[in-house]
């Protein structure tokens, strides 16, 4: 079957990705950072992010939290052509 999800389309040079996202696409051509929001209260979301533009999206985790792909960091690149997703565990912005 099919599921809604808000679609977010940007190409801003910063972005905040709000609880209620689901996906992002970035159609930008300077580097970006796109700040994840707090882990607390929004256990169990995932968000997709598609880099359809011609820079990096610089994913920053909120404060003092982390991602964590092979190894726990503090911010994580999406080069032009990539996509990722990333899901909040608790403890984690887990990339996959």
């Amino acid at each position: 079957g099919s599921f809604a999800a808000k679609v977010v389309t940007s190409s801003a040079a910063s972005l905040n990705l709000d609880a209620a996202g689901t996906i992002y696409v970035f159609t930008g051509s300077s580097a970006t950072t796109w700040s994840l929001p707090a882990i607390a209260g929004i256990t169990d979301r995932t968000y997709v992010i598609k880099n359809r533009g011609s820079a990096t999206i610089t994913l920053d985790a909120n404060s003092t939290e982390q991602l964590y792909s092979t190894s726990a960091v503090n911010t994580y690149d999406v080069n032009s052509g990539e996509s990722v997703w990333i899901s909040n565990d608790g403890t984690y912005w887990i990339v996959y």
